[in-house]
């Protein structure tokens, strides 16, 4: 009995470890993906969103892209990048795409310059690398003109 129970111990430890991508349970030390919108920079305070319009250019980062832990403190020639991460605009009225990151360096960051699509209509939409759990950019799309 005692050595099941010791098993069962062994056994919930090790997905623990597992289920956390990290060797240090627990610690909460390993960065997710994350998408920044870096220009443009305007904000609408009311719905806590980046602003974005038709046919504007937008400059993306995206960082920790990588399979493992990141930044555990393990050195970063142990991980592989995740290769492309596809990124699109999400509206209510479609999906569109903005383009491909490639994320590299230490950090598995990419830098990437799109533009809005011109037909785009205005409302509540996401930048999202379509991964699972998806990173997400929460924007408001507003027609030129319109703050």
């Amino acid at each position: 009995m005692v050595r099941k129970l010791a098993e069962v111990a062994v056994s919930v430890a090790m997905t623990a470890t597992v289920l956390t991508g990290c060797g240090n349970a627990g610690s909460g030390d390993c960065a997710a993906p994350t998408l920044a919108l870096v220009e443009p920079a305007v904000r609408d305070p009311t719905l806590d969103r980046a602003v974005v319009h038709p046919a504007e250019e937008l400059t993306i980062r995206g960082q920790f892209y990588a399979r493992g832990c990141v930044d555990s403190g393990q050195s970063a020639g142990l991980h592989d990048s995740v290769g492309k991460v596809r990124v699109a605009l999400s509206t209510p009225g479609g999906v569109f795409q903005l383009g491909v990151g490639e994320p590299s360096g230490d950090d598995f960051s990419f830098v990437l310059t799109a533009s809005v699509p011109a037909n785009v209509h205005e409302g509540l939409a996401t930048i999202t690398d379509q991964m699972v759990p998806p990173a997400t950019v929460p924007v408001v799309v507003r027609a030129a003109g319109k703050g």
